[in-house]
């Protein structure tokens, strides 16, 4: 029963991918969450600290990932891409035999931006 409430971290999640907040097209990718969303403080202005909502996914899609970048996740929540770091796999010889290795993992770090108009939901 426990196992079945708790989150997997092998389990894959969907998303879409924006080039920016007012793109209408996104592109389908899967991801692993690799830890859960924290707060943070960061500072808007000057004198205005705001919490931030962050968490770090890790996906194989090769779709030209880049910072300000907007990802949706299957839960209908905003992020914005703050960095992405490629990550190289480690090939195991059994994987030569199969043919699919995605050669390089994309490690997503978000930050949550508010959505008051509800867009991309």
């Amino acid at each position: 029963m426990i196992d079945e409430l708790s989150k997997n971290p092998q389990d894959f999640f969907s998303g879409y991918k924006f080039s920016n907040t007012a793109s209408k097209d996104g592109e389908y990718f899967e991801y692993q969450i690799l830890n859960d969303e924290r707060k943070t403080y960061g500072t808007v202005i000057n004198n205005l600290i705001k919490t931030q909502g962050r968490t770090t996914i890790k996906t194989s899609w090769h779709l030209d990932w880049a910072p300000r970048q907007i990802v949706v996740d299957q839960f209908g929540d905003r992020f914005k891409i703050q960095e992405v770091v490629k990550m190289p796999v480690e090939v195991f010889p059994q994987v030569y035999l199969i043919g699919v290795n995605p050669s390089v993992d994309f490690v997503l770090s978000l930050v949550a931006i508010s959505n008051p108009m509800e867009v991309n939901k």
